[in-house]
């Protein structure tokens, strides 16, 4: 109940359009959305020219209704940041904005046979109430495939020195597959749970190690990745939010499975 009344506040207080058509989506079926998508290929010219990517999804969306999620805390600083992320993004803007695509586009009824539709409802709301849609937004599950990464970023950076930011658990294997891909490497791990809550001292550790080191930066570090891509943004740091997508690179599972 406690968490019930929390959504209905919260959703009044930050978002009360969009949370009004969050509560009619129950009555209606949220129709798929049309919007401009933005290629690998497409993307990958973005990443040539330095621009950064940060990808937004789910988690994101109920940070930005004023709900906690399992490994981030509430924080209105945290939902502001978002928030701006989200609205300034202009086909000018020196970031490339990342959703999920199927999330968009797939019929509803199919989401709900999936049991995606708790999932997704939300996000497919605010998207329509928030997102610019004269931008093109790249597929923010696109590294979940296997070779994606290798196909799309691999190539960018590998002659550049490359700095992760990921949880401890993934330093191993990443240490000895960038070891071969790129021409220097380092890893700053970050907190399993409330990342956010510490992106000062993450930002500072990217400036120290990537700022004017033609260095690019990796980034699975949850809603907090987001704001630390757009923050450094003014240091001329090139930051590609990969996500999940960073556990999969130089194993032989992928994880489509999970879409």
């Amino acid at each position: 109940m406690k968490k019930l009344i929390t959504t209905i506040v919260n959703g009044i207080r930050y978002e009360p359009v969009a949370f009004f058509h969050y509560c009619l989506s129950f009555l209606i079926y949220p129709h798929s959305v049309d919007f401009h998508k933005k290629t690998p290929t497409e993307l990958k010219d973005d990443l040539k020219k330095g621009k950064s990517l940060i990808r937004v999804g789910d988690g994101e969306a109920m940070l930005l209704m004023g709900r906690s999620i399992h490994f981030q805390t509430f924080d209105n600083k945290l939902r502001s940041d978002l928030k701006q992320i989200v609205t300034e993004y202009n086909p000018d803007s020196n970031y490339v904005l990342a959703v999920p695509h199927f999330a968009l586009t797939e019929p509803f009824p199919s989401l709900k046979k999936r049991s995606r539709n708790k999932i997704w409802r939300l996000f497919r709301v605010l998207f329509k109430r928030l997102f610019n849609n004269q931008s093109a937004y790249a597929d923010a599950v696109m590294f979940y495939h296997k070779g994606v990464f290798e196909s799309t970023i691999l190539p960018i950076i590998s002659d550049k020195k490359v700095l992760v930011l990921a949880m401890d658990s993934v330093q191993k294997p990443l240490t000895k597959y960038f070891n071969k891909h790129s021409i220097d490497f380092s890893f700053v791990p970050v907190p399993i749970s409330n990342a956010f809550f510490s992106v000062t001292y993450l930002m500072e550790q990217v400036k120290n190690l990537a700022k004017n080191k033609n260095a690019t930066v990796l980034i699975a570090a949850g809603p907090a990745g987001k704001v630390l891509a757009y923050r450094v943004l003014e240091h001329n740091i090139q930051c590609i939010d990969i996500g999940h997508g960073i556990e999969i690179l130089g194993q032989e599972e992928d994880y489509s499975s999970r879409l």
